[in-house]
């Protein structure tokens, strides 16, 4: 081992090996410098030196001791001025001004003008991707010197984009020379609001110039569509002076007024005196046309929620004057009556109703009151209900009718059923026809009975033939029949559950008397012997029948008094 040091002690040291040290007696590296080896040269010619900081950088200079490089952080190179770090390149080769943690390539943190470019001509900054030095190029600057037009372009022949402003305000996209504030050639998409938090961008538009439509200036606030393809009308506008005015061809399809009032179709402010205002002008045009398409039944395609039971709606007007309305109780009015398709070209099948007086003998027509449930369905939260505000109705019973007339009666979508009155019409009308036929024949007997008084003879009503009969000179006449002085009343109630009770009348006369109960087809059921004289009263319990309508004659000494109908609910 050779060893050469110089004696002013030892600050210059070669050890064995061919380390040489300054400062040190043991030089670790080819080079080393500082008691501690602060700064090496290796054997490959590298350097190497200590971290330092940005108040004492690794690297800095004799005037400077406190500007310079330094690590900043593991695998993070600094740079500082003045004791200052200023800037710093990371493990990513992200770039920090200002910020030690740099998000992205260059990273600028600064209150106030960041980054400033100035050319002696043009000064713009360049971007283009990568493989694509030349024709996909974009810019963003100034493109000569002492231009006041700030340029985003892209020169790529498919994909022109110009932003520029010219110095007076005018903000040009896909032109270079804005001509409006905004001005924009080609489409402009805008999208709607999310459902996140409706915070989507829009568009208002200020105009300088009024548009003027019937001598009013309408677009302080909107934009317009100027002369559509293959159309030689004007344009349309979205356009508004204290509310809002749509326009096509020129004219003033729909507005919303500053009150909320919406006017559809009006040629001018016209006064209006609802919240939606549809007017149809032209003629044979259609104000309102509803469509829908539903997959199940009672389902609503126009609906009418009023809060009083008096409230119309559906109103037809004509001459200033209402001619229909439904009432929010279901009531409807029409001024000319109501008419159903009657005609003979839309019906088949026709025959004519047969029975149709015993149909109507088998009908019961009642008077009743609405139970409260049902009354509180047509009343609104004003009207308070009680026994004394139920109106006394007049008509039928559905499941009555329907045993006789099943024709008239129908299914409605809550279970219940509900019956076309005007429907039994017709069944009246042969029924009237029928009785009518019967009358003529009674009078017909009549007429004969009468003629034949004169040779002293009666009709015998066992032959139906006239002359054989009881003769007047006997003085012997025929006695009014005791079962005539009989009485039967309908039952109560009616109808029943439980217990019904049946009230007759019966003369003392009277030698046997029967309630006979039959179905509506005239089967006999039940049969009951009356002993008791007088006014009285049979008790009919539902368990002795099956639930439905039912029924029962007074029969006194073989002769039929009454007979009326009763009804057994389940």
């Amino acid at each position: 081992m050779c060893v050469f040091a110089f004696t002013l002690k030892a600050q210059i040291k070669i050890i064995s090996g061919g380390n040489v040290g300054i400062g040190t007696s043991t030089p670790s590296a080819l080079l080393s410098v500082g008691s501690s080896n602060q700064f090496q040269v290796i054997s490959t010619g590298h350097a190497r030196t200590i971290s330092g900081n940005a108040t004492a950088p690794s690297f800095s200079f004799t005037s400077e001791t406190n500007t310079g490089l330094f690590l900043a952080s593991t695998n993070q190179l600094g740079f500082s001025t003045n004791g200052v770090e200023r800037f710093r390149v990371n493990a990513y080769g992200y770039i920090g001004i200002g910020t030690t943690s740099p998000q992205t390539k260059i990273h600028i943190l600064h209150n106030g003008a960041s980054m400033n470019m100035e050319g002696t001509n043009s000064t713009y900054m360049q971007f283009y991707p990568a493989g694509y030095g030349s024709g996909r190029k974009g810019y963003f600057g100034y493109g000569t010197a002492g231009s006041s037009t700030m340029t985003i372009s892209n020169e790529y022949t498919n994909g022109h984009l110009i932003l520029s402003t010219n110095g007076t305000g005018k903000v040009g996209i896909g032109t270079a020379t804005p001509s409006a504030k905004l001005d924009v050639a080609g489409s402009v998409k805008i999208p709607v609001a999310n459902t996140t938090d409706n915070n989507s961008p829009g568009i208002i538009l200020t105009a300088g110039d009024d548009f003027s439509y019937n001598s009013k200036y309408l677009n302080q606030i909107g934009f317009g569509f100027h002369r559509p393809q293959y159309s030689s009308y004007d344009g349309s506008y979205i356009a508004g002076f204290g509310g809002v005015d749509i326009f096509t061809w020129g004219q003033l399809r729909l507005s919303v007024l500053g009150n909320g009032n919406v006017l559809i179709g009006a040629d001018s402010y016209e006064s209006t005196v609802a919240k939606v205002n549809i007017y149809a002008a032209t003629e044979n045009a259609v104000a309102l046309w509803t469509k829908v398409n539903h997959t199940s039944d009672w389902n609503k395609a126009v609906v009418s929620d009023v809060n009083r039971a008096n409230s119309t709606t559906y109103v037809v007007r004509y001459n200033d004057a209402d001619k229909f309305y439904v009432r929010g109780d279901g009531l409807a009015c029409s001024a000319a009556g109501f008419y159903n398709w009657s005609d003979l070209n839309k019906k088949k099948d026709i025959a004519t109703i047969e029975n149709a007086l015993q149909k109507v003998l088998n009908l019961r027509g009642v008077t009743y009151r609405f139970k409260n449930e049902v009354l509180a369905l047509n009343a609104d939260e004003n009207t308070y209900i009680s026994q004394a505000e139920k109106p006394l109705e007049i008509g039928v019973i559905a499941q009555e009718i329907e045993l006789v007339v099943p024709e008239v009666v129908r299914n409605m979508h809550d279970g219940t059923k509900a019956v076309a009155y005007q429907n039994l019409v017709g069944l009246l009308i042969e029924a009237i026809k029928e009785q009518q036929t019967q009358i003529q024949t009674l009078q017909q007997s009549v007429n004969d009975c009468c003629e034949n008084t004169k040779t002293g003879k009666l009709m015998n009503p066992e032959t139906g033939k006239t002359g054989d009969g009881m003769d007047f000179n006997t003085n012997s006449v025929t006695n009014t029949t005791t079962a005539q002085a009989c009485r039967l009343y309908q039952n109560n109630p009616n109808p029943f559950t439980a217990k019904t009770e049946i009230g007759f009348e019966i003369v003392s006369e009277v030698a046997n008397a029967k309630i006979l109960v039959f179905d509506m087809q005239g089967a006999l059921l039940k049969t009951y012997t009356i002993t008791e004289r007088g006014k009285s009263s049979l008790s009919i319990y539902g368990g002795e029948l099956k639930p439905g309508m039912y029924l029962y004659s007074l029969v006194a000494d073989n002769k039929e008094v009454d007979t009326k109908k009763m009804i057994l609910t389940e």
